[in-house]
């Protein structure tokens, strides 16, 4: 009776140690800092302040994310081609930069579900017109694109005869364009937009959003879904309550009149 009685006390212990460590180790991860990578160079969605410091809506979304988990935030600064790479290898928990969602990045990472949609527009000099995007898949056309991006891969699908101009950056991309060493860039509506009003004399912008696609955060792909779901909520609610909306005004009123203006929808929710 006794020996049944201290296994019994033994188990009981070893129960409540484990649980202890459990609930040690969940409080641990609730303390721990969501680290949140984006490209800081895509303003008013991930850009530097004047003070060196991140701003713009992904920042405000991963800070207001990083508070519905209960946990600090960590903004870490990635070039484009580093983020999934580092998201899949642990380095982040999640990638907030305005990343649209492709079947060759839904391979090896999982997605929230969408917070909006992004098409890809064009950016010509206003010597070199065209009614229709099919006028652009020819020899003689020459189309400037930022690499890794969903235009550079668009660009490469639907204009195959055209000659495709890779760069490491959208800004290198427009200065083909205005030094005439291509006809027409490539960018999400937003980058069109601006770039068009920088250079409002020598470029213009067309409007015909190529194969829309969702606007969607990164996670590490991982049979555990616990996060994504927590992500997802987060989403959800972030939409419904107004929130995105309240912050993409206090960032792109001034896009949302253009895009009104030009009857164009806007590309966040």
């Amino acid at each position: 009776m006794m020996r049944n009685l201290l296994i019994a006390g033994l188990c009981l212990s070893i129960l409540f140690s484990c649980k202890a460590g459990d609930d040690k180790s969940a409080q641990a991860a609730k303390e721990k800092p969501l680290v949140v990578a984006m490209d800081l160079s895509f303003p008013p969605f991930e850009g530097i302040d004047p003070e060196g410091k991140p701003y713009g809506i992904s920042v405000d979304m991963a800070k207001d994310l990083a508070a519905s988990l209960g946990r600090d935030v960590e903004i870490v600064n990635v070039k484009w081609d580093g983020l999934i790479p580092g998201l899949r290898s642990g380095q982040y928990d999640a990638v907030i930069s305005s990343m649209s969602v492709t079947p060759e990045r839904q391979a090896v990472v999982d997605f929230s579900d969408p917070y909006g949609e992004m098409g890809i527009d064009f950016l010509a000099r206003k010597d070199f017109v065209f009614t229709e995007p099919s006028a652009l898949n020819t020899p003689d056309v020459r189309i400037a694109v930022r690499k890794g991006t969903i235009g550079e891969t668009l660009a490469m699908d639907q204009f195959p005869k055209a000659r495709i101009v890779s760069l490491n950056d959208f800004e290198s991309a427009v200065l083909e364009v205005l030094q005439n060493k291509a006809d027409v860039a490539l960018a999400d509506p937003l980058t069109v937009y601006e770039y068009q009003k920088k250079y409002s004399a020598q470029l213009a912008a067309y409007y015909r959003s190529m194969s829309v696609v969702p606007l969607a955060i990164a996670v590490k792909k991982t049979d555990d879904k616990e996060f994504l779901n927590k992500v997802n909520e987060f989403v959800k609610k972030y939409v419904t309550d107004g929130k995105l909306k309240a912050v993409t005004d206090k960032y792109l009123s001034d896009v949302k009149e253009e895009f009104a203006k030009q009857n164009q929808p806007f590309f966040i929710y």
